[in-house]
């Protein structure tokens, strides 16, 4: 006898009424694994049972080869799911009377079978189009934000090198005035301290040594009265003596 659909597809409860079966990829790529599907790989499926009838008045109405030449798609998607879920096996040649070719039946239940897996292979596809275009999406972000930090980080660094620059700067301007003051540095005699330049000793000495300065001072005026008074003497001495020996 020729075989029926009971003997191809396996039993199933869903009925064709349209493509794709309402949550039939996410049911089959949560199962984790081919189960029956046609290339190693692809989440498995159940191929849905034929239960509608050949519309044949509509099916002659077709020019196939109008359909080819023009590449009348619209015509395809509308006629699909007649084409992939019908049932031949009851069909009879109209004129003889006799059932179908089984060896022709059989290749067209292969097509229809082949028709509906590449239709859930084409969902699956899309599905993984979508799910990649959003990671795609994601990483653009991603790449978005790490550009951002690299740029802030870059303008940190470049003001790290500025600040560095100048530190250098100013620490080799500190070293050069530190061994030019090593040789030129005035110390006060009556502490420890040292001073860069003379006026900054002198203030010193008037703000912490005030009793000695002023016992300087009049050390200092004494000598001078002293000098002068030597050099007074000296000058009458010459000129007696110039004056003894007119």
């Amino acid at each position: 006898r020729p075989p029926t659909a009971d003997d191809i597809l396996p039993p199933t409860s869903a009925g064709p009424q349209s493509w794709p079966p309402q949550g039939a990829v996410s049911q089959t790529m949560s199962a984790g694994g081919p189960r029956g599907g046609l290339l190693c790989g692809c989440p498995s499926f159940k191929f849905q049972l034929r239960r509608e009838t050949v519309d044949w008045r509509r099916f002659s109405a077709i020019d196939v080869e109008r359909v080819a030449r023009e590449l009348d798609l619209a015509t395809l998607q509308e006629n699909i799911n007649s084409i992939t879920f019908c049932n031949l096996d009851a069909e009879k040649c109209p004129y003889c009377q006799q059932p179908v070719d089984p060896v022709l039946l059989k290749v067209l239940k292969m097509a229809q079978l082949t028709i509906e897996y590449l239709l859930h292979s084409q969902e699956y596809l899309s599905m993984n189009l979508a799910l990649q275009e959003e990671q795609h999406q994601a990483v653009l972000e991603d790449c978005k934000h790490i550009k951002y930090d690299l740029d802030k980080q870059a303008e940190e660094l470049k003001g790290v090198k500025e600040e560095s620059r100048r530190r250098k700067k100013m620490i080799a301007t500190q070293q050069l005035l530190l061994q030019a003051g090593a040789n030129n540095y005035h110390k006060c005699q009556l502490c420890d301290k040292t001073f860069m330049n003379y006026s900054f000793l002198q203030g010193h000495m008037e703000r912490r040594h005030a009793e000695a300065t002023v016992k300087q001072n009049q050390i200092t005026q004494i000598s001078l009265l002293f000098f002068s008074y030597n050099i007074l003497a000296f000058l009458f001495h010459c000129v007696c003596l110039n004056n003894i020996g007119a």
